[in-house]
């Protein structure tokens, strides 16, 4: 199973790679014409524009790049040739398979993912403030929680973000970062009492975790943040967010199950 899985792999990252290299070429035929008056051979490129087919005369010193450029997308076409007489041999689900690889990559290629980064992306595009709360996100979906990122609400008369809603249920959760800075505290801590005001409670509607900060093992001088996803599944028990044989499962999938 694991050689027919390379396999695939190899034709899809065949694909893509000659797909790239063939789009990076200008499309385009190369032809030569005699002068009549003088016998001198000519090379010209011919190519398709908005207007028509357009055929330009191509510099003598630009005449070896140009033939070297075209023979190489002559020999990408052929490359490509070949992997689709392969996909064609291929099973119904593997010929899916690299259909779907090869949409992903254009349109990762088309909408720039890994070139322009602004801020931490989900993997619908959608942004998020901290890579804690990409963490979150995506814990969220692997159990099924369904939430909404950055929920506006106002809290004595100042607009807040809290980071996540849950709609099912109506609650809220809040993830407490930058801990170890005493302005990020204080400014947290006017919130929950502004969040307190509303209705908004630790404990009652209101799910609050916290990142850890811990020695780097290079630096002693320096702390890094961490946050442990087990401590979060705990709390989501607590919270009713996920079901205790769930959470029981993925957290200690080896233990038995102990006797009260």
């Amino acid at each position: 199973m694991v050689k027919h899985l390379s396999h695939i792999a190899h034709i899809i990252s065949s694909f893509y790679h000659t797909l790239l290299e063939l789009h990076a070429i200008p499309q385009f035929c190369l032809s030569r014409k005699k002068n009549k008056k003088t016998g001198k051979v000519y090379l010209y490129k011919q190519e398709s524009t908005s207007k028509g087919r357009k055929q330009t005369k191509i510099k003598a010193a630009e005449e070896e790049d140009y033939l070297k450029l075209y023979a190489k997308r002559q020999k990408l076409k052929a490359r490509l040739k070949e992997l689709q007489s392969q996909y064609k041999t291929l099973s119904f689900k593997d010929r899916r398979d690299v259909r779907y690889a090869l949409a992903c990559f254009q349109y990762a290629q088309e909408a720039g993912i890994g070139k322009i980064i602004r801020k931490n992306t989900f993997l619908d595009g959608t942004t998020r403030d901290s890579k804690s709360e990409l963490i979150l996100s995506l814990l969220f979906e692997m159990l099924g929680i369904q939430y909404t990122h950055n929920y506006p609400i106002l809290a004595q008369g100042r607009p807040y973000m809290i980071d996540f809603y849950f709609p099912g249920s109506q609650d809220f959760h809040e993830h407490m970062g930058m801990l170890d800075d005493e302005q990020y505290v204080q400014s947290q801590k006017r919130k929950l009492e502004d969040y307190a005001a509303e209705g908004i409670q630790e404990k009652k509607n209101l799910l609050i975790t916290k990142e850890h900060f811990v020695t780097d093992s290079r630096d002693p001088e320096k702390k890094r943040a961490c946050i442990d996803l087990r401590e979060i599944v705990l709390q989501l028990i607590s919270f009713g967010k996920i079901a205790p044989q769930k959470a029981f499962r993925l957290l200690f999938p080896d233990k038995p199950l102990p006797k009260l």
